[in-house]
This record gives structure tokens, C-alpha cells and sequence, in this order.
């Protein structure tokens, strides 16, 4: 197998080039002699290329020569990547005996022509590998001559009179750093982590004045990306005060501050960390046993904040936007010193001005610079709201903010810069679904599979790697995985990645305003943004050549939509949501040969085209929320099909087992179908995600038979084969029986029980077994210890939620309280208005004591008639972080009696509680609760404490 080769953003097309030039040799495809030859050329030369271009784009200023050799490069990689695919896909053998004839005859002309095509890409690949040599084109010779000044320095110089909404901030943070005066026996240290622009290096710069006078000593010093360690050092000498000898080696100079800051109180602030193995040699130079210090530290990541806090005293400050009225306050201050004096009629623009700066001081600042210098007219502000992130280059202070934000994208490996400028394709303020932008990683190639781990995996560290480094923010977090579900993009990051798209021809947009592309440059991915424009469809027709296009993707209505026809290079077409998306807008779809991904979700699509089955390349098919009711028969030819997604009520066809390549599938109701159909899913051995239903509606003789069978396909599945995550929506009131699943499903990472009718008695014993297990979700009728010890031994588990109807003590109680039994329909309110005896005795409780070694996030919801029967006790849960509660106004009664004191203290990592109830007085009593119980020990994470209105 060859070695991997990373992905570069200035020619993201090398990665996956090399690879199937790699693939046709390693094949025993019927190649002729010498386009055998000029592949192996192409590929070593390729290769050799390729490396340059990986240096090329870690560099943030190029020359021109140097850029339009990148470029001729690139463009010449897609090329040669459309050649070799248009060969691999014309290379399938032919069924019958005469096409398989005739088939014979077109490859040996095929042959002879593909090799005429790799012949004159040899030559264009011969001349671009001569200019390089011949221009000097290397990347020790374009290196910026000139080290340019730290930006963030005036940072350091701002007047707070000048600022707006950092007074909250400060106060929290000088909060922490006083504390109750209670001298600790090491450094506490506090992160402040945010994306660039936010303000971090100023609001450590607030703080470290105002401490001028209160500790022996004091250093400010920057690390910055690739860190000389001996100057950071330097630099703390310097400003405590110490003797310094610059020829000192890096150890010299760490005792040196270890021993002058000993016995000392000090204040020190390490301003932009990049690192943790930056940080793991700064941090040598503090003494541990320095009392009541203070180290502050602003970062861009949150892996490294969390690497800096890790003891119980520490914290992490995350940076939020400025609100709207501070943003109004910035911006108006800074071009006419107040709001009032800001002209009626530029009102309007700058609030469009204002959201497209997304609450970024940095933006606010410098748009706010630059307007200050305009005339007041309507059209130069308008012109400046609708050209923010484009035209603006050549303004210094637009620079200036470009080279701030860049600072976080050149610092990307190689891999995620390509993943992250292809989010570029979609529109301002779009909600990104994590799942579906893996699965388009993967089918544009930039995720590929790993000994040990598959593209999904890896594509899943991608998107979590650009959410730690705060470049994609999280929009929806799954309350019962605390996963990412969806996320969105700021303003000012997404113009970022436009430019350096466009720039690279990596993606052209398309909107009512203008096609963001240069006309020279063949179009490779087009995203069209027109929903409320003219649509562009004839403009596309008459001007835009799309023979090389590889995606498409429309935010709008399925007129937009050009011809199929001409798009024989289509790898991924994505219309979910196109609103009057019908029908005949898929004829032809059968001459997109290389067309890997399919999505019609959300569409008025009726039916699939008989013709999908020729797509024998398409990994990717979802129809979800369609009127699609059936798949046509002849779908179970589409072998290479990995990921397909229906809806409830698509019947999948007979034989559906043979599409052995299937990964994902999900919704599928097992109500449609007979007893064979589980044959047919056991077949499926590649199968790593299966969502399905279960509903028992009176009219099968074959209920208890089915669902043995269902149990031992399941087992299968997760036993023999490659099943990992297993959703289950049971809609029968008798619920599963869950207690006889044997053997245990050992394999699975994920089990999500949707119970919205059923639900399990117990936690069966199995689930114990579970060691790979890291989600779970379910809804049980009764919780007991033995069940909640059973959950505690799961292993690996970082996720739980559950919901409880009914804990034992209050079932006993329910059922022998005679006021009680006396009530036809008893509500809640009923029960708080009963005499009360020991329901609410902690005694009865359950307790978490042991176990849950793993456990992040826990989710507890429980019945009309419970209370928050739980209580954790010390050392409990050691790693949780998210605590999700959602019990009824009936607690109000336990919160009065026993002031709710449940333990929560115990859980020493714990981050962010998020409390429902349909009572708003019992959510307050609660909060206040919860406050008091943690407040009496400082040296915890802060606290988060979020109170929302039950679900209904």
C-alpha cells in the first residue's frame, strides 16, 4: 500500500491523483506498454511536485511567479485526475458474450486513445517541471526578506475608553484571580481561548494593569506559532526583574527563573499559545509551591487550554462576540464618537455592516477605520456592507485583520486547510450538518482510511480538530451524546476561506450579484447561492463551460439546476432543500458516470429515474423527506453503494442483501416487511451504522418469532461483522425484550433506544459487557441501584442519558398513599398537595459511587410523578463535565425540605449544568441550590448553569 500522502490546499486534487495513479499500477489493469510507462512518469514526477506545493502552502506571502506555477500545477492534477477516472470508469466488463465482444473492440481503441491523452498530459507535466527548474521556483527563495511587526501589538497599548463590553469580562476574571483570599499552595492558572479577533491579548492586557501593585511580581510575555522558547524566557526575566544572560541554553535559563520567582507572589501572563509542547516547557520555569500566583494564558485552542488547566483550581474563560448593543457602541463611537450623532439614512447599512462583523471587535475596528475615512453616502457604506471579505484587499487596515484571522489557517495541517476552505460552498449563516459534510470530505477524497481506523473516524478528528481550534463553531449539541450536530461558520472566517478559495479555484460561487471566479480558470466546484436572486440558469447556459465540474451544489430552487448533461466530470450533486426540485429535473443523471454523491433530501422529488442504476460509482444516496415510496428494483446493482438514507415509509427492494458495500443505513421500518427481510440485513457484513423501527400493530401472527430472529440478526451484526452504531426506535407499548439478546453486542460505540411508546423494565445485565460501548440512551419504567451499577460498569462510556418513569420508593408510595387512589386522574399538582412522608427521604435514593470512570456528559429525565432521585456521591463520575436535568414542578416540595443538596459538589469537573422544568419558581429555587452547594469550594471549574422550560 502507498504511503500516505497529505492533502495541500493549494492543489487538494494531488492527494487522491497520486493515489489512483498508484491504484492503476498496482491493478492488474490491460494497460498498453507505453502508457504503463508514462503513468509511472506521471506519478514520480507528481510526487515530486507535490512536495513542493506542501511547503508552498505553509507560506502566507508568495510571489507571483511562484503563485501562477502553483496554479498551472493544479489545474494540470485535475486534469490528468478526469483522464485516468474517465479510463478507470469506461474499464467494466460487459455481461453478454457479443457486448462483451464489442466491449473488447472499444477498450483496445479506448486504450489507444487514453494513451494519446496521457501523452500530452506528459508533455504540459515535462514543461511545468522545466519552468520550475528554470524560473529557480523553490521555496527557500520566496521566503519574505522582512519580518513584519506583531499586529497584535497596539493591543497592548488600547485605552480602555476605547473599548466596549470588556468590563464584564475583567470583573469575572479579577473575580477568580482574588478569590476569597485563601492562599493556594500552587499556581492557579486561568485560559482565555477564542478564535483570532476576539480580543483575548486585550482583555489579558485589562486584567494584568489592574494587578500592577498586588503581587511581588509581574511578566507579560508572547509565544506566538513556531516559538523560540529561549526568548519567551528571556522575555519573563526581563520583566520580573532578573539578571539575564542571553547565551544561556534553555535550562540555565529556566533555573535561573525558577529559582528568582521562589517564595514569591507573581502574576504572569502567556500571551498566544499555539501549543501544548510550547506550554510544557514554559511551564517548568514556575515553582509549584508558590503561594496564591496567578498565570493567565490566552490561546486559540481548546485542547491547549485544557492541557494548561489541569488542576482542580484552574479555569477556562471562553470568549464570546460582543452583544449587539456593545458591537452599535464600538462601532458608532469609533466613526462619529456616540450613537446619536450617526445620520438616520446609514443606519440601516450599518446594521447590515454589524451582523456580517458578527460581534469581532477586530472586524468592528477595522471596517469602523476604514468608513471613517468615506464620504457619509448611502451607496459608498452599502458598498463597503456588500463588499466586506472581496474587494477590500488593498485597504491597509482590511490587511491587517485578513493577517490576524490567516495566522489560525496557515497553522493548519495540510489535510484540514482543504477541508476547511471547502466549506466555502455554503452560504452565509448556513447551519452545516457535521454528518453530511464528513461524507462530502470523503467523497472528494480528502479523508481516506487508516490501518486501525475508517474514513468516518477520521473524518470525524477532522471536524473536531477545526472546532477545537474555534474555526467552525458549534451550532446544535445533541442533549443525550453531547455530540455536534450541526455547526455554522462566522462571517469573518467564511470571507476568509471565500478569498483563498477563489484564489486557488478551489470553489466558485455563484449569486445574484456575480460569479466569483477568475474566466480563465476552468470551473471544478460551484456552489449557487441564488434564492432570492434572478435565477442564474440562463446565465449558466449561455457563458459557463461545466464540462470539468466536479460539484455541484444549489441553495435555492431546483430551476437553477443546468443540464446534466454537460457535467460528464460530476462527482457530488447536492439539491437538499432546492424548493420545485421535480422530476424531469433528473433526466440524463445516467451520463454522470463518476457521480459518487447524491442528496435530494427535503425535495418534491417522486420518484428515482430507472437510470440511477448506471450511477455504478455512487457511494452516497439520501432521499430522506421526499415522496419517494419505493426504490426502484434494479438499486441493488449499485455495489459500490455505501451510505443510504430513506425514510420511514421507502420500501427497500427484494434482494437488497446483495449491495454488500453497504456502511450506513438508515431509516428502514421493520413493520413493512416479512421475515426473510432479516436474512437479507445479516448479509449486509460491511454494515457499521443501521437505524430502524419496531411498532407491533395487532395484525402479525409472527410477533415473538420476528423478534428473536431481530435479536440474533442484530447479534450478527455487531458480532461477526462491523456494526458500531445502532439507533432503534421502538413503537410497540410492550416494548423490546431486551433481557434475551445474547450474545452481547460487544462491538457497538453507539446504542440509542428511541422509545416513544416502549420502553425497557430493567437495564439488562448484558449491558455491563459493553467495553467499546461510549454512547447510550434509553427510557427505562423503573430505575434501580443494581441497574444504575450495571451502567457504571461500562468502560469506555463518555455518553448516558436516560429517562425514568418511576423510581421503586415512589412506586411503592403511589400505590399504597390512599388519598392517592382516591383520585380518578391525579396530576403532579395533586401530589404536591398530599401528605408527605418519606418519598423525599434521601435514604431511598439512588446513588452513584462507583463506576463511570469515563463519563463526560449524563443526561437524567424523569416522570410526571418523580423528583431528582439521584444523589452523587464523593468521587463520583470523576470526568463529567455536562450535567443535563429535566424533572417536573414537583420538585419544588423536595427543594424546600431538603434544599436539593444531591451531591452535585462531588463532581469535581463538572462545567455546565443545563436544568428543565415546567415550573419556573421550582427552576429558580433550584439554581440557587445548585450555587450555594458548589460555592462552598473554590478551587473547582466555574460553573455554567443554564435553566430552559421542560419539553413537552
Amino acid at each position: 500500500m502507498m504511503e500516505k500522502i497529505m492533502v495541500s490546499a493549494a492543489c487538494g486534487v494531488m492527494n487522491s491523483l497520486l493515489r489512483k495513479l498508484a491504484s492503476l499500477l498496482e491493478k492488474e489493469y490491460m494497460l498498453l506498454k507505453d502508457v504503463k510507462h508514462n503513468i509511472i512518469f506521471l506519478r514520480d514526477e507528481l510526487t515530486s511536485m507535490n512536495l513542493l506545493l506542501l511547503k508552498l502552502s505553509d507560506i502566507e506571502d508568495l510571489d507571483m511567479q511562484v503563485k501562477e506555477w502553483r496554479n498551472k500545477v493544479r489545474e494540470l492534477a485535475y486534469d490528468i485526475e478526469d483522464c485516468i477516472d474517465n479510463f478507470m470508469g469506461n474499464d467494466r466488463p460487459n455481461a453478454s458474450l457479443v457486448r462483451k465482444t464489442v466491449g473488447k473492440i472499444k477498450k483496445l481503441w479506448f486504450r489507444h486513445d487514453i494513451g494519446k491523452q496521457i501523452q500530452e498530459l506528459k508533455i504540459l507535466v515535462v514543461e511545468e517541471s522545466a519552468r520550475r527548474y528554470r524560473y529557480k521556483l523553490d521555496d527557500s527563495t520566496f521566503r519574505p526578506a522582512v519580518v513584519e511587526t506583531d499586529h497584535r501589538l497596539k493591543a497592548l497599548y488600547v485605552e480602555t475608553n476605547k473599548l466596549e463590553g470588556i468590563d464584564s469580562p475583567v470583573e469575572q476574571i479579577i473575580q477568580w484571580l482574588t478569590g476569597n483570599g485563601k492562599q493556594d499552595q500552587e499556581p492557579n492558572i486561568m485560559a482565555i481561548v477564542g478564535f483570532g479577533g476576539l480580543g483575548k491579548t486585550t482583555l489579558a492586557v485589562q486584567v494584568y494593569s489592574k494587578f500592577k501593585d498586588k503581587f511581588d511580581c509581574m511578566a507579560f510575555a508572547s509565544v506566538s506559532r513556531g516559538p523560540s522558547i529561549k526568548t519567551v524566557l528571556i522575555d519573563l526575566l526581563k520583566d520580573v526583574g532578573a539578571a539575564i544572560d542571553t547565551t544561556d541554553d534553555e535550562m540555565r535559563l529556566i533555573n535561573k527563573l525558577r529559582g528568582y520567582l521562589t517564595k514569591k507572589r507573581y502574576f504572569v501572563v502567556i500571551d498566544d499559545l499555539w501549543d501544548v509542547s510550547a506550554w510544557s516547557f514554559i511551564k517548568c520555569a514556575f515553582h509549584q509551591s508558590n503561594c496564591g500566583s496567578r498565570i493567565i494564558i490566552t490561546t486559540r485552542k481548546i485542547d491547549v487550554a485544557k492541557a494548561c488547566c489541569s488542576s482542580s483550581g484552574d479555569h477556562i474563560y471562553e470568549m464570546q462576540p460582543l452583544s449587539v448593543a456593545d458591537s452599535e457602541r464600538l462601532f458608532f463611537k469609533r466613526i462619529f464618537g456616540s450613537e446619536e450623532r450617526c445620520p438616520s439614512h446609514l443606519k440601516e447599512a450599518s446594521i447590515k455592516i454589524l451582523r456580517k462583523c458578527g460581534g469581532l471587535p477586530l472586524a468592528i475596528i477595522t471596517i469602523s477605520s476604514l468608513l471613517a475615512s468615506k464620504d457619509l453616502t448611502l451607496d459608498q457604506w452599502n458598498r463597503v456592507a456588500n463588499s466586506i471579505g472581496s474587494t477590500l484587499e488593498n485597504n491597509p487596515d482590511i490587511e491587517v485583520m485578513r493577517k490576524i484571522l490567516s495566522i489560525s489557517y496557515f497553522d493548519l495541517p495540510h489535510y484540514l486547510k482543504t477541508c476547511l476552505l471547502y466549506i466555502s460552498i455554503f452560504p452565509e449563516d448556513y447551519t452545516i450538518n457535521r454528518k453530511s459534510l464528513i461524507i462530502r470530505w470523503i467523497t472528494e477524497g480528502f479523508v481516506q482510511e487508516e490501518y486501525g481506523q475508517n474514513a468516518h473516524d477520521i473524518g470525524e478528528s477532522y471536524f473536531n480538530e477545526l472546532i477545537n481550534r474555534r474555526l467552525i463553531q458549534p451550532w446544535y449539541i445533541d442533549h443525550n451524546s453531547g455530540n455536534v450536530v450541526t455547526c455554522r461558520v462566522h462571517d469573518m472566517i467564511l470571507d476568509l476561506i471565500i478569498t483563498k478559495s477563489v484564489e486557488e479555484n478551489f470553489v466558485t460561487l455563484l449569486n445574484s450579484q456575480e460569479l466569483t471566479s477568475s474566466p480563465q480558470n476552468k470551473i471544478r466546484r460551484l456552489s449557487i447561492q441564488c434564492a432570492d436572486g434572478e435565477p442564474p440558469a440562463l446565465v449558466l447556459e449561455e457563458s459557463i463551460v461545466l464540462s470539468h465540474v466536479r460539484s455541484v451544489t444549489i441553495f435555492g430552487h431546483g430551476k437553477q439546476l443546468p443540464s446534466l448533461s454537460d457535467m460528464k466530470a460530476l462527482r457530488v450533486l447536492d439539491l437538499e432543500g432546492c424548493k420545485e426540485l421535480e422530476n424531469h429535473h433528473l433526466e440524463n443523471i445516467e451520463r454522470l458516470i463518476q457521480l459518487k454523491y447524491l442528496n435530494l433530501r427535503d425535495t418534491e422529488i417522486t420518484e428515482l429515474p430507472k437510470q440511477v442504476v448506471k450511477l455504478q460509482c455512487l457511494d452516497t444516496l439520501d432521499i430522506r423527506n421526499t415522496g419517494v415510496s419505493e426504490l426502484p428494483p434494479a438499486i441493488i446493482q449499485l455495489r459500490q453503494l455505501a451510505r443510504l438514507f430513506i425514510d420511514l415509509d421507502t420500501r427497500l427492494p427484494n434482494g437488497f442483501g446483495k449491495m454488500q458495500n453497504l456502511e450506513e443505513l438508515r431509516h428502514v421500518n421493520l413493520c413493512m416487511y416479512p421475515m426473510n427481510f432479516l436474512r437479507e440485513l445479516v448479509r449486509l457484513s460491511k454494515l457499521r451504522e443501521l437505524e430502524i423501527s419496531w411498532g407491533y400493530d395487532g395484525t402479525r401472527d409472527d410477533r415473538v418469532s420476528y423478534q428473536d430472529d431481530l435479536i440474533n440478526s442484530l447479534s450478527m451484526l455487531a458480532g461477526r461483522h462491523n456494526l458500531r452504531s445502532l439507533t432503534f426506535h421502538i413503537m410497540d407499548e410492550k416494548g423490546f425484550p431486551l433481557h434475551t439478546w445474547h450474545p452481547a453486542p460487544c462491538a457497538l460505540r453507539r446504542l440509542h433506544f428511541d422509545m416513544k411508546l416502549g420502553r425497557i423494565s430493567v437495564v439488562p445485565t448484558w449491558m455491563g459487557s459493553l467495553v467499546n460501548l461510549q454512547e447510550l440512551s434509553f427510557r427505562i419504567e423503573t430505575m434501580t441501584q443494581d441497574g444504575l451499577d450495571i451502567l457504571g460498569d461500562i468502560p469506555a462510556l463518555r455518553s448516558l442519558s436516560f429517562h425514568v418513569e418511576t423510581c421503586p420508593k415512589t412506586k411503592s408510595w403511589l400505590s399504597s398513599n390512599t388519598a392517592m387512589r382516591g383520585l380518578e386522574d391525579p396530576s403532579p399538582q395533586d401530589w404536591l398537595n398530599m401528605p408527605h412522608e418519606d418519598p423525599t427521604n434521601p435514604e431511598d435514593w439512588l446513588r452513584i459511587t462507583k463506576g463511570f470512570e469515563s463519563l463526560n456528559s449524563f443526561r437524567f429525565e424523569c416522570g410526571p410523578w418523580e423528583w431528582m432521585c439521584l444523589i452523587f456521591e464523593a468521587g463520583s463520575m470523576p470526568k463529567l463535565e455536562i450535567l443535563d436535568l429535566e424533572v417536573p414542578s414537583v420538585d419544588r416540595y423536595v427543594i424546600k425540605k431538603l434544599g436539593f443538596d444531591f451531591g452535585i459538589n462531588n463532581l469535581s469537573c463538572l462545567t455546565k449544568v443545563t436544568f428543565r422544568s415546567s415550573n419556573r419558581g421550582c427552576s429558580e429555587k433550584l439554581e440557587v441550590a445548585i450555587r450555594k452547594a458548589v460555592s462552598r469550594h473554590r478551587n473547582r471549574p466555574a460553573l455554567e448553569i443554564i435553566r430552559k422550560k421542560a419539553r413537552s
